[in-house]
């Protein structure tokens, strides 16, 4: 599974996102999910941290209790600590929340991102089922990197040893002879040296 959000969109995203994501009980797999999912729907950046940060408002915020209920849903069902997002969506897409209602509980700013969560929850739930299987890998795959690059910074360093012992010897007695020569004239030329 891929995303076309690239790192720097994503680290813009996560400054206006992150807080609220695990303040509201949101995985950091489910948000990062989340954010590759706007991202396939053309929001990136500081947009798709915004649009997040406004759909996680919208399924918190206890004005929108009574617009849940007329949907037939409670707070405890959309709740995104309790159920998660891809939960969440899941129980609105079966409430068949109409558009009117997604401005209403997101306002203008996340109902794209509702939309969007709406139509693809079965993906969301997929990608941020897809990132927590990458955490093992990711971890072993630094593990073999800093193995192999631990071993090689030690070959590079014997490398360098072997190199400045060979550089030393070679120039041994060049530089012997430079020294003793440098020595001569300093001390045949001392008084004017002084003056």
């Amino acid at each position: 599974i891929k995303s076309k959000a690239d790192i720097r969109e994503m680290a813009s995203s996560l400054k206006y996102t992150g807080v609220i994501a695990h303040r509201a009980g949101i995985s950091v797999q489910e948000t990062a999910a989340a954010l590759g999912i706007l991202a396939e729907s053309g929001l990136r950046g500081s947009m798709a941290g915004t649009t997040l940060r406004r759909v996680i408002q919208g399924l918190i915020n206890p004005k929108n209790q009574e617009a849940f209920r007329s949907l037939g849903l409670s707070m405890e069902q959309i709740d995104p600590a309790k159920v998660g997002l891809v939960g969440a969506f899941q129980a609105l897409q079966r409430a068949g929340v109409p558009l009117a209602k997604m401005f209403e509980l997101f306002d203008i700013r996340g109902a794209a991102g509702a939309a969007a969560f709406l139509e693809q929850s079965v993906a969301l739930g997929t990608f941020t089922q897809a990132i927590r299987d990458s955490e093992g890998a990711a971890a072993r795959l630094a593990k073999i990197m800093t193995d192999v690059l631990g071993d090689d910074l030690k070959r590079l360093g014997i490398s360098f040893r072997d190199l400045a012992i060979t550089i030393t010897s070679d120039l041994n007695p060049a530089i012997v002879s430079i020294a003793k020569s440098l020595g001569n004239f300093m001390t045949a030329n001392k008084g004017a040296l002084a003056s």
